[in-house]
């Protein structure tokens, strides 16, 4: 199905909008400030004490390995949430999340997102070493793997093939999509970055600018995901995979068509 960028931002922006959008986000937010403040924590101990630093970085007063075992734990949660925001967002579910979203297999996907993010970025480094052109068609390429491992419970080998099957009958147009989303999220972050910093500056806070900002880029980056995660299901016309019946929208199908089954 040919890919409308206007309507997948509009269905994007409209599911994180709605109550299931606003939990993910407030869960997401939650887990990037304890995350900030973790690294805040390991960034203070490796400085020298008696310095000026430690006292401008916010943290929670905890020992090094607590800190450390917090980052990794936040990182993993984070990855768990996103493959069930995915489920969420394909599916088109805007008043509940169904429980099968977060419990099918959901240490399997996120094993499989973790190590496919690390694949999926070498994958584009090395292109990009080679001309950047490469780099950039693996970017677009393969960026609906995360969809698949989500929706489909696909090993990350699996989900990155499909998502280049899927991608290059409409590469154009998803790169298009992913250019818009990508510059119009830098200009959108890097906004609010300094604002915030300079807000936090005057009002005598700056070591609490890294945390707010974990705040202001938990929406920023589910948006991202609600666009990419509605371009993907409209790329496979209406098809939500995996999700099966769960994939119902509470009003109807996910594609916004009456209910009829």
């Amino acid at each position: 199905m040919p890919l409308s960028a206007t309507t997948a931002v509009r269905t994007g922006a409209a599911r994180l909008l709605s109550r299931t959008g606003a939990l993910l986000t407030a869960v997401y937010a939650t887990l990037l400030v304890v995350y900030q403040l973790s690294i805040n924590g390991l960034i203070v101990g490796a400085l020298p004490a008696g310095g000026s630093g430690p006292a401008s970085v916010a943290t929670y007063p905890a020992p090094a390995a607590v800190y450390g075992l917090a980052v990794l734990v936040c990182f993993a949660a984070l990855s768990a949430v996103t493959v069930v925001a995915v489920r969420t967002f394909v599916a088109g579910r805007t008043d509940t999340i169904p429980r099968e979203f977060y419990t099918r297999r959901l240490a399997w996907a996120t094993a499989n997102l973790l190590v496919g993010g690390v694949v999926y970025g070498l994958l584009v480094l090395l292109g990009l070493v080679l001309l950047v052109i490469p780099g950039i068609v693996a970017y677009v390429g393969l960026i609906f793997y995360t969809m698949y491992v989500a929706t489909e419970d696909e090993n990350l080998v699996t989900a990155l093939r499909q998502s280049w099957r899927l991608v290059r009958s409409e590469f154009l147009p998803v790169l298009l999509l992913t250019l818009a989303l990508v510059v119009g999220a830098g200009v959108v972050g890097g906004v609010l970055g300094i604002a915030v910093g300079g807000v936090a500056t005057v009002a005598g806070v700056a070591g609490l600018a890294g945390v707010v900002s974990a705040v202001v880029n938990a929406p920023l980056t589910l948006f991202l995901l609600a666009v990419l995660s509605a371009a993907f299901a409209q790329l496979r016309g209406g098809d939500e995979g995996g999700l099966g019946g769960a994939a119902q929208t509470d009003e109807g199908l996910a594609d916004g068509s009456p209910a009829s089954r």
